[in-house]
């Protein structure tokens, strides 16, 4: 199907080519080979006096329609049927969902989705040995009486 939206391109590209370059502008352009105006001249037995004009125009619009549409179609089938826009957003979220989950390759490496409770070990009193207390010197602490 794509190859013969592609035959049909280049050929209506050809078609419009040779449309506008028969075209008589400003200086004459091509059209100017036909034997220039009036009844004289391939082109104006053809056409007519003033129907090459019209016809050349004609074909060169509707060259134009058909390149559109033909570049179009081309355009659609080569991107997949699928648009632009939605393949960079697919490609956007699949870029953040790989960044933000974890390396873990294993499944049996991650980590189980409901951990066990873990249970309190029985805790045992140590026996507390007092230290000896020694008596301070009365010498050493100061006064009450002599604050005032």
């Amino acid at each position: 199907m794509e190859t013969l939206i592609t035959i049909i391109h280049v050929v209506v590209s050809i078609l419009l080519i040779v449309s506008i370059l028969l075209q008589s502008g400003k200086g004459g352009g091509l059209g100017a080979l036909g034997g220039g105006g009036g009844g004289g001249g391939s082109m104006g037995q053809i056409f007519g006096a003033s129907g090459a004009g019209n016809f050349l125009a004609r074909i060169t619009t509707l060259g134009a329609v058909l390149f559109f549409l033909t570049s179009f179609t081309l355009s659609m089938t080569s991107s997949d049927g699928g648009s632009v826009v939605a393949k960079a957003a697919q490609e956007n979220a699949a870029a953040a969902t790989t960044e933000t989950e974890s390396p873990v390759e294993d499944a049996s490496e991650a980590a189980p989705a409901e951990a066990a409770p873990v249970e309190a070990a029985p805790v045992e009193a140590a026996p507390v040995e007092a230290a000896p207390v020694e008596a301070a010197p009365a010498e050493a602490a100061p006064a009450a009486n002599d604050a005032q």
